[in-house]
């Protein structure tokens, strides 16, 4: 019975740790995706929106991406990649054909500084070291069920998932930390100027998103650990076992 409840145990929290492997990648791609396309909800995700006091326009700038915001309009927006695209196409890209949005060279020169400099995707890098932890961890998974094998090479998979989900762990603190840091000295620099040429908004859902998602690493971290020592511990167990137990040596030289 307590083996059969331990086992009971051990599978409702592999259930609980897949179902929060699903939201935990859908977080790290939607705060990834911000301002790449106009896709519902996809310009909303963004890090910073800048305004010209000049003009009145605006963009939003996301890790990889860039949108612009039509004058008098919350509705018509256009919205690109930044990577490797010089400010002179990414202007074309943004404006619309009826000139509503009224950018410059200097406002779209500003936020490609700031997602180039400043706000830097370290996101990216937690994601890609949460993939890889989970992949490991899943082949652990499938390795722990085979009677042959080897005690270190799962020790090797335990300790190099652990490792990555910890990394993808200080990455994401690191990442919403900075963002949340460098934007409030942004408006804080801005609310101080006599004459500030830009007007700085944080975007408060994707700031959301990766403290989220930052929340929902450490749980999983957490429960991989555990996981992992208790399948560990199972699969080393009928090892030890099968292993007789020394007898004397006058027993064993019974004639």
């Amino acid at each position: 019975m307590p083996l059969k409840m331990g086992w009971t145990r051990n599978v409702n929290r592999q259930a609980c740790l897949y179902f929060l492997f699903v939201p935990t990648f859908l977080l790290y791609t939607l705060a990834l995706a911000g301002c790449l396309s106009t896709s519902p909800g996809i310009p909303n995700l963004f890090l910073v929106q800048v305004t010209a006091e000049s003009s009145g326009s605006k963009i939003k700038v996301g890790y990889f991406g860039m949108c612009s915001v039509s004058v008098n309009s919350t509705d018509s927006q256009l919205c690109s990649t930044t990577s490797g695209i010089p400010t002179k196409d990414l202007l074309e890209r943004l404006s619309p054909l009826d000139g509503r949005s009224a950018l410059t060279d200097d406002l779209v020169e500003f936020g490609l500084t700031l997602s180039s400099k400043i706000l830097l995707p370290i996101l990216a890098g937690g994601g890609v070291a949460f993939t890889l932890g989970i992949l490991f961890f899943l082949f652990f998974q499938i390795r722990v069920k085979h009677p042959d094998a080897q005690r270190g090479a799962l020790q090797v998979l335990e300790s190099t998932s652990l490792a990555l989900v910890g990394i993808s762990c200080v990455l994401c603190f690191g990442a919403a930390i900075s963002i949340t840091m460098a934007v409030a000295a942004m408006q804080f620099c801005d609310n101080q100027a006599e004459a500030p040429t830009y007007e700085i908004k944080a975007g408060e859902p994707l700031q959301i998103i990766q403290w989220t998602t930052f929340a929902f690493s450490i749980l999983i971290a957490v429960g991989l650990r555990d996981i992992m020592r208790s399948s560990g511990s199972t699969q080393k167990a009928p090892m030890q076992a099968t292993k007789r137990p020394a007898q004397p040596l006058a027993a064993a030289l019974d004639f």
